[in-house]
């Protein structure tokens, strides 16, 4: 925050792909609200780079610099998906609130040491998975939980696309925790658990890449019933292997 406008957030971005330059980009358009102080990557001249186009204040040549920058309120996240526990852990430990893109992290033990690792300090941890902000993913929330459209009996979620890129890209890369479970799996789950909760059970089906990431997943997730809910079901596809309908059905 600045003394001149206690309302302003100093953002520091960990990382310059393609992912953080769409975030950088939307920060840019809340300048009453968003300062650009600081980015930081594991290449200076990369740090510099970005900086220089989208504006930021300082660029730094390791996350270290970063995460120690005084004027750096908050830090998002956008490195590779096994990047992520370490550069958010680093972040935490120097006092900054973290914004991490999901997936949050690539193990659950990561993400519960993550989780404690905040809360201890008192510090925000956020799952950037932006369609729990988007304004039709809240409305028809809000409309579910109402009641006005009776008990949730079922949901179903895809999302997915035929990938053809070269297995050393990201998404099928095994050192780089690729598949489509940790790159698109993310959004499928966030949207049923916002209108079912924790599944009593889960029975999946997938399969798998030449690199051995999974490239298709499928799940069907039951709900007991309960004395204020009948029992329900769900079912969530994600896929690197076909075009699929992104779709959330209630």
């Amino acid at each position: 925050m600045t003394a001149e406008n206690p309302r302003q957030v100093g953002w520091g971005i960990l990382s310059t792909g393609h992912i953080a330059s769409v975030f950088a980009a939307d920060l840019a358009l809340l300048p009453d609200e968003a300062v650009l102080a600081a980015v930081g990557s594991r290449a200076a001249s990369k740090a510099e780079a970005f900086a220089s186009e989208y504006g930021f204040d300082r660029a730094y040549g390791s996350y270290a610099e970063l995460a120690a920058d005084e004027n750096v309120d908050v830090v998002y996240i956008g490195s590779v998906h096994n990047d992520h526990f370490g550069s958010a852990k680093l972040c935490l430990e120097a006092g900054k609130a973290v914004l991490v893109e999901k997936p949050l992290t690539v193990s659950d033990a990561e993400a519960a040491e993550l989780v404690r690792l905040a809360g201890d300090r008192n510090l925000f941890l956020m799952e950037a998975v932006w369609t729990r902000t988007n304004p039709l993913i809240r409305k028809a929330t809000e409309i579910v939980r109402s009641g006005e459209l009776g008990p949730v009996r079922h949901v179903a979620v895809s999302f997915g696309f035929a990938f053809d890129g070269d297995e050393s890209h990201r998404l099928l890369d095994p050192e780089q925790a690729g598949g489509a479970i940790l790159d698109l799996g993310v959004y499928p789950v966030h949207g049923v658990n916002l209108f079912l909760g924790e599944p009593e059970k889960l029975l999946g089906y997938g399969s798998y890449a030449g690199t051995g990431v999974d490239s298709h997943a499928a799940a069907t997730l039951t709900y007991p019933a309960t004395n204020s809910h009948p029992a329900a079901t769900a079912s969530v596809l994600c896929t690197l292997e076909a075009n699929v309908p992104t779709r959330l059905e209630v």
